[in-house]
């Protein structure tokens, strides 16, 4: 009987052994995995011009273009198209818009304060200053895109449709526009904002 209880005990004490051996003897199976980030370069915009019409009589109408180049009324030498460069990171799609503040001036104070506005069409081009691709969202692909805003005799500001553009990492954006004083438009400096504003899409 003490022969057939220690042979019991002797067995299950081999058991727990062997068992205990297979599972220290079991592998270990893990991957790891990176995490990472890029961050991008922050999209900048230095504003090179100011668009300056220079000088007219009330009644006649002057251009300045694009690059500058006056049309209509006389030159007075002042004339300039607005120069804006945008430097952004490399193939990341983006949006950029223009506002335009009316070009008025404010004669008088208070309840006597009387605003007068400058009616002007402006022109924006966007020219990218690398070779541009498939990739990039100008209209027809091309190299140039030309949006015509129409700023009535009220208080005005308004976007174009916003460009999104991918590739290009510089791009000058030029506005020129036109300029319409009415027969018995108030004499005086006319002057207004433009404001352009890119973000990442």
């Amino acid at each position: 009987m003490k022969n057939s209880s220690l042979k019991g005990l002797l067995a299950a004490a081999l058991l727990l052994v062997s068992s205990n051996v297979f599972a220290q003897n079991e592998p270990v199976v893990s991957e790891a995995a990176t995490s990472s980030a890029v961050v991008l370069q922050n999209i900048e915009i230095t504003k090179d011009e100011n668009l300056n019409f220079g000088t007219l009589a009330a009644g006649n109408t002057k251009t300045v273009s694009t690059i500058g180049v006056v049309s209509g009324a006389f030159a007075t030498g002042d004339e300039k198209a607005a120069l804006f460069t945008l430097t952004k990171g490399s193939n990341v799609p983006f949006t950029m818009t223009v506002d335009f503040e009316p070009l008025d001036r404010v004669d008088g104070v208070g309840e006597n304060a009387v605003t007068s506005v400058l009616p002007t069409v402006y022109t924006v081009e966007a020219i990218s200053t690398e070779p541009l691709s498939e990739a990039v969202s100008f209209q027809g692909n091309a190299a140039a895109l030309t949006r015509v805003l129409e700023v009535a005799g009220v208080a005005f500001s308004q976007n174009p449709d916003p460009k999104t553009l991918a590739v290009t990492t510089e791009l000058n954006v030029r506005i020129g526009g036109t300029v319409s004083p009415v027969a018995n438009q108030a004499a005086g400096l006319y002057s207004g904002t433009i404001t352009l504003t890119a973000v990442y899409n």
